[in-house]
């Protein structure tokens, strides 16, 4: 995900990019380090060992996903805009942090676009970009601890407070 975002920030503002790349590259790189270890760990074996059950895979160019994305990308820019007007750089956190419960795709293109036009400052646009992380592996996290085994959310809530150290220190030297 850190990696994605900083790619999208890249593509569409690529001084915001700049800014996250110390504290999204490394928690990026600690992610895929805690990921690592934790399946070397597990003592996975080979997948025809297993016999795992097939899943079904569907096209990710669906018309119906890029629909949906394309009505929460709109609802979230009035969201965010009237948040913005009523409550200042408040208000572009708050919706921010709402909408990485959900999706960081959204809010992270958003506050590029909006910080390439001077409608936020590019600082705002990487607090609230970093916050739509937060928010979302907050979120992934809530999800294993409600729905997965209790040793996976120990490993998984550990690895994520981790990965979230990481971002919050490093955003705190380079800022």
């Amino acid at each position: 995900m850190f990696f994605r975002v900083l790619l999208e920030l890249a593509l569409v503002n690529p001084p915001l990019a700049r800014e996250l790349l110390p504290s999204l590259g490394l928690m990026g790189i600690f992610g895929v380090g805690i990921a690592f270890v934790l399946y070397s760990r597990s003592g996975a074996q080979k997948e025809s060992e297993l016999h795992m059950e097939k899943l079904p895979f569907s096209s990710p160019f669906q018309l119906n996903r890029a629909f949906q994305f394309a009505v929460f990308f709109a609802v979230l820019l009035v969201a965010a805009r009237f948040l913005q007007e009523k409550f200042g750089d408040s208000g572009v956190m708050v919706a921010a942090g709402i909408s990485g419960l959900v999706d960081v795709d959204a809010i992270s293109l958003s506050m590029a676009t909006w910080s390439l036009t001077d409608q936020v400052k590019i600082e705002l646009a990487e607090r609230a970009v970093f916050v739509a992380l937060v928010a979302n592996t907050l979120s992934k996290g809530s999800i294993v601890l409600l729905f997965g085994h209790a040793k996976v959310a120990r490993q998984v809530l550990l690895a994520f407070a981790a990965i979230l150290a990481v971002g919050f220190f490093s955003l705190l030297i380079v800022s």
